[in-house]
Formats: structure tokens, C-alpha cells, sequence
């Protein structure tokens, strides 16, 4: 059950990032940004209220439709404690839970999912900061060596 929680986190931070960022045509820099944040709150906080809500809604119902009803409501108050995104996540992330039921998924293929992802933020983030060069310079009349980051997004200069 924990294994399919992280795949789903996966999953709907990937629905949400996509349906977000087509809002004035599609940023591929929105879509990653969304898509990390959204991941780290639901891999964490979203999950958990997930975990939470369905041992509640098991706890409380003894019919099926009543415990869905009442996981559904649980996944939308805690959801909605972020404001109308995390809500649109909250429900996004239940309704890809309730598909996901249906197949069985080991430890590995989360696993998978986790390493792909980390995978590919390492390669966007190197991608997005590829021509960032670090070096010294050493100015004259100075004792110290100035470090220079030069990027063709910023240009920093630290002593």
C-alpha cells in the first residue's frame, strides 16, 4: 500500500505539473517547478493525510461505498488546508490511488519511479545551469582570490 502511495505521488504531481503549466501555453521551466514542488509536498504531507484518511475511512465504515465517500471527503480537508491547488492535487492523488488499486505494485517499482525521477532532476537542473563556470581570478592589489560565478542567466561576483 506504502509503495503504491509513491508512485501515485508521482504520478499525480506529473498530472498536475502538466495541467498547470499549460495555462499560457506550456513552460517546460513551470512544468519542472511545479512538478518538484508539488512532489515534495504530496511525498510527504500527501501521503501521509492518504495513509491517515483510509485507515480512518476503514475504521469508521463497514460498506465500501461509505469508506470511499469518506476517504474521498478526508483526502479534500486535507487538501484543501494549502488552498485551491494542493485541493485540485488532493483530488488528482485520490483518483490516481483508486486506479492504481487495481494493480498490484511491488517495492521496486517504486523504487524505480524514485530513481527516475531523481535522475531526471539532476539532468534538468544541469541542463538549465550548463554553462555556469566557477574560478579564481586573483585582482591586483589584493591578498585574497576572488571567486567569479558567471552563468548566462546571473552574473555573481563574491569575495
Amino acid at each position: 500500500m506504502f509503495w503504491r502511495k509513491i508512485v501515485t505521488a508521482i504520478v499525480s504531481s506529473f498530472l498536475l505539473a502538466f495541467t498547470f503549466s499549460w495555462y499560457d501555453g506550456f513552460s517546460f521551466n513551470l512544468f519542472w517547478s511545479l512538478f518538484y514542488l508539488n512532489l515534495m509536498i504530496v511525498g510527504t504531507y500527501g501521503i501521509t493525510a492518504s495513509l491517515i484518511s483510509d485507515w480512518l475511512s476503514k475504521l469508521s465504515f463497514t460498506s465500501r461505498v461509505a469508506q470511499e465517500i469518506f476517504s474521498f471527503l478526508l483526502h479534500c480537508a486535507a487538501g484543501s488546508v494549502f488552498q485551491i491547488v494542493s485541493l485540485v492535487s488532493a483530488i488528482s492523488f485520490f483518483i490516481v490511488d483508486r486506479l492504481l488499486m487495481k494493480i498490484k505494485i511491488k517495492w521496486w517499482t517504486a523504487a524505480a519511479a524514485l530513481v527516475i525521477v531523481i535522475i531526471l532532476f539532476f539532468v534538468v537542473a544541469f541542463w538549465q545551469c550548463h554553462s555556469i563556470i566557477v574560478y579564481p581570478v586573483q585582482m591586483k592589489n589584493m591578498t585574497r582570490t576572488k571567486w567569479i560565478l558567471q552563468s548566462e542567466f546571473i552574473s555573481v561576483w563574491s569575495y
